[in-house]
């Protein structure tokens, strides 16, 4: 019930990316692929949004297919900043998309995954409080993106 407080600073989001697939290739190995362009600062609350890319990278882990690439791609334009996580598996129906984001609501997929649902949720709040969108893409045969967008501040 109470809201965010977020400390917002310069961010060096390629290096929050880098750090985090870091970090997660300890635990699951190297599936980790960035695409990024140079030098993608913003002003941000550098924390939550490790945050948010740590949650979409370990549900990429959970949910994709095991074994395949997990790639981040981070591209700028003089507007926008976006980064897509993208994994390989089962696409996620059109119908459940729409609750993904929801606090304590879980697809049927995720019923025997632990969590209490709410990373999405936070993820998309934090992403909000930047004045961005996230937004999921997901088809068969073309797996499943998550795609954080953010107005360019610097």
């Amino acid at each position: 019930g109470q809201s965010l407080k977020l400390k917002f600073g310069e961010c060096n989001l390629e290096k929050i990316v880098k750090n985090v697939v870091e970090d997660l290739s300890f635990a699951y190995g190297k599936r980790f692929v960035i695409v990024s362009d140079s030098d993608v600062r913003n002003c941000c609350s550098p924390k939550e949004m490790r945050r948010v890319i740590e949650n979409l990278a370990t549900n990429a882990v959970k949910y994709g297919t095991p074994s395949t690439p997990i790639t981040f791609t981070l591209q700028q334009t003089e507007t926008q900043i976006s980064l897509a996580v993208h994994n390989e598996g089962d696409p996620i129906a059109l119908d459940v998309q729409s609750i993904l984001f929801q606090q304590f609501r879980r697809t049927a997929c995720a019923e025997n995954q632990t969590g209490w649902g709410l990373g999405l949720f936070l993820a998309k709040s934090i992403v909000e409080a930047h004045q961005g969108t996230l937004e999921v893409e997901s088809a068969e045969g073309k797996g499943t993106s998550f795609i954080i967008r953010l107005p360019k501040s610097f």
